[in-house]
């Protein structure tokens, strides 16, 4: 019977990685959700899920990730990229308060 739990192991890894896939599709749309989208992204790495989802997804968290860095360096390093890193940040759904943060001291920086 070692042979039908192996058939059985089979089928549910396809169903989780198929869920997998189905979470890393819904968290790519929605980036503000990064969190989920590298939780997904950690699951599919277990599961060893490989693709064009994981990839696309991969590069979502990447773009998310960079456009809060790139508010955060604002912020604290180079004021006058504000505008620039706000708008990247709100294409790439940087965290809201974050973004407020970085719009106050735009507008302090504008008068």
């Amino acid at each position: 019977s070692k042979r039908v739990l192996g058939e059985v192991g089979k089928i549910e890894l396809a169903m989780r990685v198929l869920e997998v896939e189905e979470k890393l599709k819904e968290a790519s749309k929605i980036p503000k959700r990064a969190t989920a989208l590298e939780a997904a992204l950690r699951e599919a790495k277990l599961l060893g899920v490989k693709g064009p989802v994981v990839d696309a997804a991969t590069a979502a968290c990447d773009r998310f990730k960079a456009s809060m860095n790139a508010v955060t360096y604002a912020l604290e390093k180079a004021p006058e990229t504000l505008p620039a890193a706000i708008f990247e940040g709100t294409c790439e759904g940087a965290p809201e308060d974050l973004l407020q943060q970085a719009q106050d001291r735009a507008r302090e920086i504008g008068g």
